[in-house]
């Protein structure tokens, strides 16, 4: 009797442990959703088989038996054959559940996990470069200034990394932003009762604006047991299936949070995952709230991550005539880009990728623009350079001094769509900028500043008779109603205001003319400018006809 209760106390202990370590250490969500349950329940059933086939042995060896030789070893066998056939057989079950949810045969199902708009004019609905945030400080240069600010704190470097970086929007500014991490164990054991010292903040638009906020994060990927970002948000939400690519951002306030989503499988509670709810946590006290979709705070700018995106736009793509098509003919198929980037547009962010056909390696035949927060995707028919043309092109004009061009943005310039990006040098500084048209990318336009690459493409635009560019170069005579000077990154511009189109903004840089310095309101000048749909136009010439400079 005594034997017969410690056993059924070790089985107990046993199926104990299991159950700890299939929620403590493997994070294992408790739904039928998730296919690491469905092995964990497979595990868990095989148990009494197993105890039966010990029991049965035991006996047998345990005491006298009647049975013949033949008849012992019959049963003997025959016991683990069963156990290996109901094995099988479940083993099978959940092979088939998941592989008939795959595409081969959901093929339209996860093509419509994504809807993608066509026929939206790009124009229209993308931000003239005049008014669009434009950021010129990628992810990875973010990471080399944090870095080097990390180790410009004492004490900081020696403990923590920086973490994941992410761009976001706050104050009317793009900045990438990135939580402190632990380098180990050991790290966190000793600073476990204060967190991580804080978070680095870099702007994406000036490089020279780099800041480390101290605020202490107990809630962190890098923590360990409770502290564990992952394992918090789990012993909540254990029933609900969770995408551990957290999102890292700040609200108005500069309080840091975490973004978790929640994800569902439609099609057949096996694939297909799209973003359900999100969790935001809050890193300093580890405060966590659910919210649907439509409901997450203003200040959240990406309630979606990329990656979601990406596959599913890769199923829009791939799978238009379905799964065998996509792997016979290729009728139609198309394929989005390797990489993508992100644009601040008209309040939002949007993921952008570009689309092109199965087999063309150097041309797209459209761009999509994702919304990070509602998922609504537009395909704009834009044909031309990929990303990767476009880069091989800017780096062409500069081959000399060996810089690399940053992962393209698009932008639309006066109705043109142009990719814009950085040249950098082999420390990733930033040296120069690079316009480069889409649609004919050998126009490109390259500048030690913004201001002059977006000249020099202007200028190759019009040499080039560019059939897309909106308005032409005309001459204005008119009186000055207001002159202001702006400095941008050390360049002065002039912002002027003419009588006979007052709703219209003329700039020009301090070089257009010699006669800037020196114009002044009711001044009557000649100009000429590049005319086109939009509130702001930039000067070629200028002649103020009160002055008579040489």
């Amino acid at each position: 009797m005594k034997v017969k209760g410690i056993k059924i106390i070790l089985k107990i202990v046993l199926v104990l442990f299991l159950v700890w370590f299939m929620t403590y250490v493997c994070l294992t969500p408790i739904t039928f959703k998730s296919l690491g349950f469905r092995w964990w329940v497979f595990i868990f059933l095989l148990l009494p088989f197993i105890n039966s086939s010990i029991k049965k042995y035991s006996s047998r060896t345990g005491r006298k038996e009647v049975k013949s030789d033949f008849e012992k070893r019959f049963e003997h066998y025959m016991n683990y054959i069963n156990f290996g056939l109901i094995s099988l057989f479940v083993f099978i079950i959940i092979i088939l559940v998941q592989f008939a949810s795959t595409p081969m045969f959901n093929s339209e199902k996860h093509r419509n996990l994504i809807t993608v708009i066509e026929g939206k004019s790009f124009e229209e609905s993308v931000e003239n470069i005049e008014q669009m945030i434009i950021p010129i400080v990628d992810k990875s240069y973010a990471a080399k200034l944090g870095d080097k600010k990390l180790g410009e704190t004492k004490g900081l470097g020696s403990q923590f990394n920086t973490g994941e970086y992410s761009i976001i929007e706050t104050a009317g500014n793009l900045y990438w932003v990135a939580p402190l991490e632990y380098q180990g164990f050991f790290k966190w054991n000793n600073k476990k009762a204060e967190g991580v010292a804080g978070y680095i903040k870099v702007s994406a638009t000036n490089p020279n604006e780099v800041e480390f906020i101290q605020t202490k994060m107990k809630y962190v990927p890098s923590a360990f047991f409770g502290q564990d970002l992952y394992r918090h948000v789990y012993q909540k939400y254990n029933h609900e299936l969770l995408d551990y690519t957290p999102i890292f951002e700040i609200d108005d306030e500069g309080n840091p949070y975490f973004i978790i989503n929640t994800i569902n499988r439609k099609i057949n509670k096996t694939s297909g995952i799209d973003v359900s709810d999100v969790i935001l946590v809050n890193a300093v006290n580890g405060e966590t709230t659910k919210y649907a979709l439509t409901e997450v705070p203003a200040w959240v700018d990406r309630n979606i991550p990329s990656q979601i995106i990406m596959d599913q736009i890769d199923h829009w793509g791939r799978l238009v005539k379905g799964w065998w098509s996509s792997i016979t003919s290729k009728t139609e198929m198309l394929q989005v880009s390797e990489d993508f980037n992100y644009i601040y547009n008209n309040g939002d962010f949007y993921l952008m990728t570009g689309v092109t056909s199965v087999g063309s390696d150097e041309s797209i035949v459209g761009i999509t623009l994702t919304n990070m927060n509602t998922k609504e995707t537009v395909l704009y028919p834009i044909s031309g350079a990929t990303e990767w043309a476009a880069q091989q092109s800017a780096q062409g004009v500069v081959q000399d001094l060996g810089y690399t061009a940053s992962f393209p943005i698009l932008v639309n310039y006066n109705g043109i769509p142009t990719y814009f990006m950085t040249l950098k040098d082999s420390e990733g500084l930033i040296k120069r900028y690079a316009y480069v048209n889409i649609e004919n990318y050998s126009i490109v336009g390259v500048g030690s500043s913004i201001l002059e690459a977006k000249n020099n493409y202007l200028k190759t635009l019009q040499n080039s008779n560019n059939n897309n560019l909106n308005g032409e170069l005309v001459e204005l005579t008119a009186a000055v109603l207001k002159i202001e000077t702006v400095n941008v990154e050390g360049t002065t511009y002039y912002h002027i205001l003419l009588d006979t189109v007052p709703n219209k903004v003329f700039i020009a840089q301090y070089s257009v003319s010699l006669e800037l310095p020196f114009t002044e309101v009711g001044d009557e000048v000649t100009i000429k400018y590049f005319n086109a749909n939009k509130p702001n136009l930039n000067i070629e010439r200028l002649n103020n006809l009160n002055l008579s400079i040489e």
